[in-house]
């Protein structure tokens, strides 16, 4: 039987789950950088665009638009592609960028640059200025308040979570992007364990030392670990104390991680495992660790790896190779 996919967009999701290895608790990595377009916001950017489809808000000559710290614009210039419309994206002009800037043009997508003192407001008002001034033709997809961010993971990435593990898993680590992903699976894991008559697993997300905003710490400042702490409310995930909300969820508890125990981390599951991770997997997988010593042997924990190293060649992640590379 012949099994063939007819669009890029039908190779997304059903990333494979993968152990690690660990002195405690059973470590399992969810390899979401096997995405086709190389992140776990392939999975949002395909169910927004899908779901503006299907409400016909989309047509010929339509124009994705969105900010993005770089990897949900890489993943809507994916789908726009294959689905023959346009993709305009702003994001911050920093030189950590640089690759997945590479990459959105590489699909025929426009990238407006952002002043990086201005934050995420920054970029968000430049991607509403851009909407603003295409007009009808523009689709702006609010990666940061479009349902339909949570509800791909509510529908798919939970329940795929749920059905590798055969239901048995005691925690959840991930890191708070836009949220969607945490809300998504931690809205699906726990209907699947009430059903299942079972405690749910223990969610733990995870930001940036330098931009605690959810956990009630520091304010938002600079910091290196791209694709978490963006500094701006979330419209999918509660603060700590807050209670729920609308759509707006209540994880178990937010954890934060240094850059450099990030970077730290991810260079060492290169080395271990052989798994290339970028610089909010490697904030993950440090308090995965940290949670699997808690927990101790018998207990399985879940981290979710949304991006590879190779997208952060710039990234000091990499300084050291560079810097040989360039020498050689």
């Amino acid at each position: 039987m012949e099994d063939i996919a007819s669009s890029i967009t039908d190779l997304i999701g059903r990333t494979p789950l993968l152990r690690l290895q660990s002195s405690s608790a059973e470590l399992l990595a969810k390899l979401e950088f096997l995405n086709p377009g190389g992140s776990v916001k392939d999975r949002a950017a395909l169910a927004i665009v899908e779901d503006a489809e299907r409400r016909h808000l989309l047509k010929k000559g339509s124009v994705l638009v969105d900010a993005t710290s770089g990897n949900t614009g890489i993943a809507l210039a994916m789908v726009a592609a294959s689905k023959g419309y346009g993709c305009v994206v702003s994001m911050p002009r920093v030189c950590t960028n640089v690759e997945r800037y590479a990459l959105i043009k590489a699909y025929g997508g426009v990238v407006l640059l952002s002043e990086p003192n201005e934050g995420a407001e920054g970029m968000l008002r430049l991607a509403k200025a851009a909407a603003d001034q295409l007009g009808e033709r523009a689709y702006y997809t609010a990666q940061f308040s479009n349902p339909c961010n949570a509800e791909a993971h509510l529908n798919g990435t939970g329940p795929e979570l749920w059905r590798q593990c055969g239901g048995k898993l005691d925690a959840v680590v991930l890191g708070a992007g836009t949220g969607g992903t945490a809300s998504g699976i931690t809205r699906a894991l726990r209907a699947l364990a009430s059903e299942n008559g079972v405690e749910p697993p223990r969610i733990i997300v995870v930001e940036p030392e330098l931009s605690r905003t959810l956990s009630g710490g520091v304010h938002h400042n600079g910091h290196g670990v791209t694709g978490i702490g963006a500094g701006v409310p979330l419209a999918f995930v509660c603060n700590k104390d807050e209670t729920d909300e609308g759509q707006r969820v209540q994880v178990d508890e937010f954890r934060s991680c240094s850059l450099a125990d990030a970077l730290d981390e991810a260079r060492a599951v290169s080395m271990r495992d052989g798994v290339l991770a970028g610089p909010s997997s490697g904030a993950a997988l440090r308090v995965a660790r940290d949670v699997a010593s808690e927990l101790g042997e018998g207990k399985r924990v879940v981290v979710i790896l949304p991006s590879a190293g190779e997208r952060y060649l710039a990234h000091p992640l990499f300084d050291a190779h560079r810097r040989s590379a360039e020498a050689e």
